[in-house]
């Protein structure tokens, strides 16, 4: 599937995609239980794929 996106779009869909990264490394370092910051781990990696899929220049986003 491909979706093409106006760079607007693009840098808004990954400035979304950071802040629940960085909502996601927060709950890791407040979560108890392995399992789930297991879990939590996998969401991230899934993210940052997005991310990277997505081919936005960082300094875009800022």
């Amino acid at each position: 599937m491909n979706v093409n996106l106006s760079e607007e779009e693009a840098v808004y869909l990954l400035g979304i995609l950071e802040r629940e990264m960085a909502d996601t490394k927060s709950e890791i370092h407040h979560s108890d239980s392995f399992t789930y910051k297991d879990d939590l781990k996998k969401q991230i990696r899934f993210i940052q794929d997005l991310i990277n899929k997505m081919g936005v220049p960082r300094a875009a986003a800022g």
